[in-house]
């Protein structure tokens, strides 16, 4: 089993929130919104195996990403947990959450990977190869409602991060398991089981996603449950902890104090 990196942007008491990255990210992706929204609760980011300081996995797939998560809750003695997945990390989410069954509190999935089969993989597989500023800075503009948002110095940090290609090749094999083909749809099977550990939980959740959203339409919400509660953000795309820090941040301490115990 491949060891997550983690670390706790907040300690202290009561149940912990743990934060899940999409792809090309890692736990750094989350700060500007931690920072903007104080929880009242200790919270733990992640590096994804391929991604960051985590090592990668040698058959990458959303249940195995979702392994090595359950697997670093037990790692920091977690039993219980607010549970936040945004993309590749919602799909993962999900299944972390339904493996940690009744510890889960409360779950919030980000546009999450896995709702439906209709994703623009051909650009989350370019995301993947994407190495150099130039050809960063057109494929991320398109994550987001207002290009204005991935500034000069975003691209140069996440061009840095992907210099050495180490990161993108692990990232390429995420893709090919989670979106075949290029420019296809996902597979059913990660749509099954996405879908059925969100159907399955029984802590509340909710579902968000930006309404210019390119990657994740917010018509993938079709068909959830009707326990789960869905919210579409006006005038955002596929990166509402960034765009929308305090829409998003109000919907997951709801979320939250709805899964507290009575």
């Amino acid at each position: 089993m491949t060891a997550l990196f983690r670390r706790w942007l907040r300690r202290g008491d009561g149940t912990p929130v743990v934060l899940i990255h999409g792809l090309a990210a890692d736990h750094h992706s989350w700060r500007s919104f931690v920072a903007a929204n104080p929880l009242g609760h200790p919270v733990l980011a992640l590096d994804l195996p391929g991604h960051g300081a985590s090592a990668p996995l040698a058959a990458p797939s959303l249940p195995a990403m979702a392994a090595a998560v359950r697997a670093m809750l037990d790692e920091e003695g977690i039993r219980e947990a607010h549970i936040v997945g945004h993309s590749l990390g919602g799909g993962v989410a999900a299944l972390a959450a339904d493996a940690l069954g009744a510890g889960t509190r409360s779950l919030l999935l980000i546009a999450p990977a896995g709702l439906g089969v209709d994703v623009d993989a051909r650009l989350v597989a370019a995301l993947a190869r994407a190495r150099d500023e130039v050809t960063l800075a057109p494929l991320l503009a398109q994550f987001v409602a207002d290009p204005a948002l991935i500034t000069p110095a975003f691209v140069r940090l996440t061009a840095a991060q992907r210099a050495d290609g180490r990161l993108c090749a692990q990232q390429v094999a995420i893709v090919a398991a989670t979106f075949p083909p290029e420019g296809g749809a996902v597979p059913q099977a990660n749509v099954e089981a996405v879908r059925g550990a969100i159907a399955r939980q029984q802590a509340p959740v909710r579902v968000v996603i930006g309404a210019e959203d390119r990657i994740v339409p917010p018509r993938q919400m079709e068909g959830l449950p009707g326990t789960v509660a869905r919210h579409i953000l006006p005038g955002v795309g596929h990166l509402p902890h960034m765009e929308a820090r305090l829409p998003l941040g109000r919907i997951l301490r709801e979320t939250m104090r709805s899964g507290a115990p009575a």
